[in-house]
């Protein structure tokens, strides 16, 4: 629920539900992400008129929170058992075709705090570069329609305040959040991949992915994600254990980094 209330527009004043459950589920939500709006709960007879107050919620809103809430459901019940049973959830394909994950150990991350305190120097901004490498190389996103990618190169941006362009209501996140950002130029449009904690953002820019009804498996490099991922919107994530060995860009990302961007890829797909 909270995942659902971040994405919500600004400018939604109220929300008509259908229960006292869902409602419950909206308010906790609204306080977790410090919005004020306020939730109602329906007359049996009708969800919208004409005459309803200005900014409340038509029938096609609520039933797209319906469909929202019930992928919701399903993604909570998933993520429980990821978490208890989480090499379960390595496919099949990625372990029948690199033997040597097989070994790997992951862990199901759920409202991960990769670290605490904002970062305010140098050696802490280096510091947190190589636990967010280290938490998604050889990562693998689980999606609700049992998509998956397996990341095998990232790019770290941490984003200072001045050059910052967005809403100032707009907040950092205080724990790792997967999205998907749609991307349009002249020429194209498409999906990145990306992972945002405080003034951190990673985008996956390549790795391996599932085909459409195939065993088979698909590769990417760039920023584009897989296109077939595009209507994917509840993310599970497995991290290893373990941190995978890689090599970055800048060669020795550990000195000061003037464009505050670093890549890195696996040095085990970097040798197949």
């Amino acid at each position: 629920m909270k995942a659902l209330i971040f994405r919500l527009p600004k400018s939604l004043l109220n929300i008509t539900v259908k229960n006292e459950g869902m409602k419950e589920m909206f308010e906790q939500g609204a306080f977790d992400n410090e919005r004020t709006f306020s939730v109602k709960i329906s007359t049996p007879k009708k969800l919208w008129s004409d005459e309803s107050e200005e900014g409340g919620t038509p029938p096609f809103i609520s039933e797209w929170y319906e469909k929202q809430l019930e992928a919701l459901t399903v993604y909570k019940n998933r993520s429980k058992y990821a978490l208890n049973y989480t090499q379960e959830f390595i496919p099949n394909e990625i372990l029948q075709n690199f033997p040597r994950l097989r070994t790997t150990q992951y862990r199901t991350v759920i409202y991960e705090t990769p670290f605490g305190k904002d970062t305010t120097n140098n050696t802490n901004i280096l510091t947190d570069v190589e636990r967010l490498k280290d938490l998604l190389m050889h990562s693998i996103i689980q999606s609700q329609q049992y998509n998956w990618i397996l990341i095998t190169e990232v790019r770290v941006v941490y984003r200072k305040n001045k050059e910052i362009n967005v809403d100032p209501s707009n907040k950092y996140p205080n724990t790792l959040v997967v999205t998907k950002e749609n991307i349009c130029s002249s020429e194209r449009a498409w999906y990145e991949l990306r992972f945002e904690y405080k003034k951190f953002e990673v985008i996956a820019t390549g790795g391996y992915y599932n085909q459409d009804d195939s065993n088979d498996f698909g590769t990417f490099v760039g920023t584009a994600a897989p296109d077939h991922m595009a209507r994917d919107t509840q993310f599970i994530l497995l991290s290893p254990v373990i941190p995978a060995k890689t090599t970055s860009k800048p060669k020795n990302f550990k000195k000061v980094n003037k464009s505050n961007k670093w890549r890195f890829k696996s040095v085990l797909f970097s040798e197949k």
